[in-house]
């Protein structure tokens, strides 16, 4: 994945950024965040400037419907310092969504979740698992 520099100093080219996809910020080639947008993704950026501290960053385009489900599988692999949950979407389940939509104890739900798919929000963890995982699990 190429880095392209934003610096508000310089005029960069961003004529060839997406306008719809998924966006990381850097901070010293580190990943802080990943978002998503479905219009203007320099918009977007640019909105972040005074909320959080990136030096660069990158864009991949995707479709309207991969929006949420890719945002998200980005965040629990990479883990981003600024992002603390994932969005809504109909493959990864949060353990209280297991336990109200498949009454799934949170032993069998630990048992699942053998990749340690978590966000953090202060000091509580949300763990996530596929929701595919889960009605194989219960056979559906």
């Amino acid at each position: 994945m190429d880095i392209i520099k934003f610096d508000t100093k310089n005029n960069t080219n961003v004529s060839s950024l997406a306008t719809r996809g998924i966006y990381f910020l850097f901070n010293e080639n580190k990943i802080v965040y990943v978002g998503q947008s479905n219009g203007n993704i320099l918009h977007r950026i640019v909105s972040h400037m005074d909320t959080k501290v990136f030096d660069s960053f990158n864009t991949i385009s995707c479709s309207y419907e991969d929006l949420s489900i890719l945002e998200a599988e980005y965040i629990l692999r990479i883990k981003p310092a600024y992002n603390k949950n994932i969005p809504s979407n109909n493959k990864w389940v949060s353990k209280n969504i297991a336990k109200k939509e498949y009454g799934m104890s949170k032993h069998i739900f630990n048992k699942l979740n053998k990749n340690n798919y978590f966000s953090e929000v202060l000091n509580f963890v949300d763990l996530y698992v596929k929701r595919s995982e889960i009605e194989a699990y219960y056979g559906r």
